[in-house]
């Protein structure tokens, strides 16, 4: 039977924070027992490489790319 985890302000186990492990982008929240921990935006690079992070773009990427022709 798995074991179930307590969440919000009842749980037991304290939070704390850990760089990503390809970006080095802090990342709030982790169990206080993980090792490593990767953020979302690596994921999502991981996941599809051509995808865009609207965060990620200056003014002038962010124009280009929502400019209609």
């Amino acid at each position: 039977m798995a074991k179930k985890i307590g969440y919000g302000s009842n749980s037991s186990n304290k939070n704390s924070s850990l760089p990503c492990r390809q970006c080095q982008m802090v990342v709030k929240n982790v169990d206080s027992e993980a090792a490593s921990v990767l953020c979302w935006k690596c994921v999502c690079r991981i996941s599809n490489p051509n995808t865009t992070i609207l965060s990620d773009l200056n003014q002038e990427e962010l124009a280009q790319l929502l400019k209609i022709k």
